[in-house]
């Protein structure tokens, strides 16, 4: 039986855990080869995986002992054969006898754990056929697995009859576990989530594949109809080394993305980010920031990690996430060439126009606002003393209103008592296109030299050691 995995190997980040030692033996007939592969997930972040050899016996039988650190699915290969087997550690042992020839329908487990096994493999072998084709959905970083039959459906079947066919394979795989007795508490557990996992990650999947057709204001009255994510706990930080789980993450976050940016394929500033910190919780937040983070940095954009990379150094409680970025990222991505923001012409508010580059040698803090964006107005406001403080000091604050038109910034000027330099832009094109912003309020804090920093966190209240590290160079 061959599976796609949707694993990345690499060789680095080992986490030291508690872990229990699980033996794994088998009696393998008519075997054409003797070695036998375990893998074993080390990183659910990266999913780096280690993998154990050792090798049959003369009767074709092999035993190897291995530090588990917790329930897990592992990965029995042999030859092009990569078996699932889910192991649960108050059952440390995982004994089995199979016909190579035939691995789906010879199996058989033995043992305290054999039950859950026995029906870990039967489930699968009625319920999660073999997958020949995988269709993925990519944007802003991240990426939500279908099978490629699955996604069909989706773009081939009204709402309803869609919905309804998920539903009836709900019921049926929930219906087959409950008649399951024999297997322990920790599979159940599992087996239930999963199925719900997939379930919800496939109701989602009809409005990615379909939002084309399908007008962003109706998506959150689909929202209620078709009891999208009822039957998850989205916050289940027990679950992240589960693949069936991060997808649907990851579908949540796409979904998400299709209601709140109104279906506009946008996100290279990392929007996605905030729609993680904004919907997540725990640890599931803390892993699809680091994990949006990676993936912008592996598919070259070291820039984007950096701008999100210091302040989840400062708030991220799960120092094992931030060990595997550090490691892969370097030293605070002290080593990424510092991006120069791009030049832009301004009107300042006394009629005299200017260019952002007339600033050199001057810490600038520009803030993108206009006047019926109420965040860009309270920040303005909470931010008022911090800005006059670090005005004093030498740093300029430019704010630039972007309105249509320009009577409307003369208007809505005395609604701001904050410090800093009022101009009107008018020529943001280059600008916007190079630094990837699609929302406003929106910051870029750029140095002496004209180039790009970040700060420790959004919020210039609580990152003023930022500004004064600058104005020292």
């Amino acid at each position: 039986m061959k599976r796609i995995l949707f694993v990345l190997i690499l060789g680095f980040v080992f986490l030291k855990v508690q872990a229990t030692q699980v033996i794994f033996s088998g009696h393998i007939k008519n075997a054409p080869s003797d070695e036998v592969r375990v893998s074993l997930l080390l990183n659910e972040l990266t999913q780096e995986r280690s993998v154990f050899v050792c090798r049959l016996n003369a009767e074709n039988k092999f035993s190897i002992s291995i530090d588990v650190p917790k329930n897990q699915i592992t990965h029995l290969i042999y030859n092009e054969t990569v078996y699932e087997l889910f192991v649960d550690l108050t059952l440390p042992e995982i004994k089995f006898e199979v016909d190579a020839n035939d691995w789906e329908k010879s199996i058989l487990f033995q043992g305290k754990g054999g039950a859950n096994n026995q029906f870990f493999s039967t489930f699968r072998y009625y319920y999660a056929p073999q997958i020949k084709e995988i269709e993925s959905y990519n944007l802003g970083f991240l990426s939500t697995f279908y099978e490629k039959e699955q996604a069909n459906l989706a773009k081939a079947y009204a709402i309803h009859d869609y919905f309804k066919k998920l539903e009836e394979n709900y019921n049926r795989q929930t219906r087959y576990l409950d008649n399951s007795p024999r297997i322990s508490r920790a599979m159940r557990d599992f087996a239930r989530n999963e199925i719900s996992w997939i379930y919800e990650t496939n109701k989602l999947g009809y409005f990615l594949f379909n939002k084309d057709f399908i007008e962003p204001s109706k998506l959150r009255d689909y929202w209620l109809r078709y009891r999208l994510m009822q039957t998850v706990d989205i916050s289940d930080e027990k679950s992240l080394q589960f693949l069936s789980y991060q997808n649907l993450l990851s579908a949540f976050i796409h979904y998400l993305h299709l209601e709140s940016l109104q279906g506009k394929e946008q996100g290279l500033d990392l929007d996605f980010y905030r729609f993680i910190e904004r919907n997540l919780s725990g640890r599931p937040r803390f892993f699809m920031q680091g994990k949006l983070m990676l993936n912008a940095y592996q598919n070259g954009y070291p820039d984007l990690a950096q701008r999100k990379f210091k302040a989840y150094l400062k708030y991220n409680p799960y120092p094992e996430y931030t060990r595997t970025l550090e490691y892969i990222f370097g030293n605070n991505l002290d080593h990424v060439k510092k991006e120069t923001v791009p030049d832009f012409k301004f009107q300042h508010i006394d009629g005299s126009t200017k260019h952002l580059s007339d600033y050199r040698g001057k810490v600038v803090f520009v803030s993108l606002w206009a006047s019926w964006c109420s965040p860009c107005i309270k920040s303005f406001r909470e931010t008022a003393q911090s800005r006059q403080e670090l005005g004093r000091m030498g740093v300029v604050f430019l704010n630039v209103n972007i309105d249509e038109q320009e009577h409307l910034w003369h208007q809505s000027i005395s609604r701001l008592n904050t410090n800093g330099e009022h101009v009107f832009a008018l020529n943001m094109t280059d600008f916007q296109k190079k630094m990837g912003f699609t929302t406003i309020p929106f910051y870029a804090l750029i140095d002496k030299y004209g180039r790009l920093n970040y700060l420790t966190t959004e919020d210039i209240n609580t990152s003023k050691d930022d500004f004064l590290a600058l104005l020292k160079q």
